[in-house]
């Protein structure tokens, strides 16, 4: 969920990924979204796709997406 939603005017491109049903007045406007319903968190997706283009993660980058995997 985001707390503020005004700096997102900011980008050019916005994506949504999340593992949530979409819900109209629960989502924001974006140019792209990821949905996948089966995942366990928004943490598995990203880690999902950081794999499927073999992007290298630091430690700490590591260790945080285990942690939302983890927490969620």
């Amino acid at each position: 969920m985001i707390a503020n939603k005004d700096y997102l005017e900011s980008y050019d491109k916005v994506i949504v990924i999340d593992h949530h049903k979409t819900e109209e007045n629960n989502t924001i406007e974006a140019d792209y979204s990821y949905i996948d319903e089966e995942a366990s968190s928004a943490s598995e997706i990203v880690t999902r796709l950081i794999s499927m283009f073999k992007i290298k993660l630091s430690k700490n980058s590591a260790n945080a997406l285990a942690a939302g995997i983890y927490l969620d």
